[in-house]
């Protein structure tokens, strides 16, 4: 048993290498893997086919993976409470509340932590994470 979570792959042949009736072989293909964490991407290409050109013998291959959870939440957790950091100071001083010397840094300084947030976690994971809160 193994704790690494199950992939799910699905690869479509783009190319396929038909020398001979009854020697063909897929030569270049993408993939798309998914799991719980993480999808990825990858793309394959033959570089060099056998001798008899049967199969292929050198591969070159881009593979790129993204975490679906893991920091993502964390960014957003992270400039969601630096962002609303000053309105701690609202709670300390009321009186600052009405005062647009509060209201305009307040918009900078939390426009700033949300555009960090999204950058690193992505827009997708900034809009479930606001519907989740």
């Amino acid at each position: 048993h193994s704790d690494q979570p199950i992939e799910h792959e699905w690869y479509t042949c783009r190319d396929v290498n038909e020398a001979t009736s009854s020697n063909s072989y897929c030569s270049a293909w993408d993939g798309d893997i998914d799991s719980r964490e993480e999808f990825e991407v990858a793309s394959c290409a033959c570089q060099t086919s056998s001798a008899n050109n049967a199969y292929c013998v050198n591969w070159f291959c881009f593979e790129k993976g993204y975490d679906y959870w893991w920091p993502n939440l964390l960014w957003v957790l992270l400039s969601s409470i630096l962002g609303g950091l000053p309105l701690f100071v609202i709670a300390c001083e009321p009186k600052w509340f009405c005062s647009i010397y509060f209201w305009v840094p307040f918009f900078v300084w939390s426009g700033g932590f949300i555009m960090i947030g999204v950058w690193m976690a992505g827009i997708g994971v900034a809009l479930i994470s606001a519907a989740v809160l």
